[in-house]
């Protein structure tokens, strides 16, 4: 486990703008685009997909299935202590794991109000 990408990565991404800013690039060119008139929002978008949580990429790269629980969701604490225990039991529960879990403890019954 980590810190939420919100943590360790910055603010939040505005997946919908970069979209918006790179299909205003193609309809406002009268021709081909090139390299340089899409720059910018390239890096924006590689800075936006560097922003997700280093997690799902390793299962990305893995093809591995998996499933995303909101800290919203009456089950996340549920599902993170089930993660928390395997990981312990493993041995690969980390002094960061440990944090990153504390603070979403709180963060979740703070949005749960309980």
């Amino acid at each position: 486990m980590a810190d939420t990408p919100e943590q360790s990565h910055g603010a939040r991404v505005d997946y919908n703008d970069l979209v918006a800013r790179l299909r205003c690039a193609c309809a406002d060119s009268d021709g081909p685009l090139y390299g340089s008139d899409l720059v910018p929002i390239i890096g924006d978008l590689c800075d936006a997909v560097e922003s997700v949580h280093p997690r799902v990429w390793k299962l990305v790269a893995k093809s591995r299935n998996f499933i995303v629980i909101g800290e919203h969701e009456p089950y996340y604490l549920q599902a993170y202590a089930m993660i928390r225990e395997c990981e312990m039991a493993k041995g690969t529960w980390s002094e960061d794991d440990r944090v990153a879990y504390s603070a979403a403890r709180l963060s979740a019954e703070s949005v749960l109000g309980g």
